[in-house]
């Protein structure tokens, strides 16, 4: 059993950095996780942008579903992977990220 629980992790891990590695050096996204956590959540925001309009333009927009958390007094964007999720979905994340990047980027400029 320890062996197939390894198995599970590193495919968490490997989903989780899939998304990461390719938002990692988006203009005004800010990862608030390490590329290498060994879990399967991760949290974001978008300079100039709530974390609610993140998470609800994601959904709205996008199908792509997040959550909004509160940690400290900072909101951010939170991204769990489950071994169901397929890189066609986080594809999907990755091109809404660059939307919602771009879009807030234009917005502050």
């Amino acid at each position: 059993a320890p062996h197939v629980l390894g198995v599970l992790a590193d495919r968490l891990n490997w989903l989780r950095s899939y998304w990461m590695r390719r938002v990692a050096e988006l203009p005004g996204l800010r990862l608030l996780t390490p590329l290498d956590g060994g879990t399967a959540l991760a949290a974001f925001t978008i300079d100039g942008t709530t974390a609610r309009e993140v998470q609800r333009a994601l959904l709205e927009r996008f199908g792509v579903f997040t959550v909004e958390r509160h940690v400290g007094d900072t909101s951010v964007v939170r991204v769990t992977v489950a071994l169901t999720t397929t890189t066609g979905e986080l594809d999907r994340l990755v091109d809404a990220l660059r939307v919602l990047a771009r879009e807030a980027a234009g917005r502050s400029a």
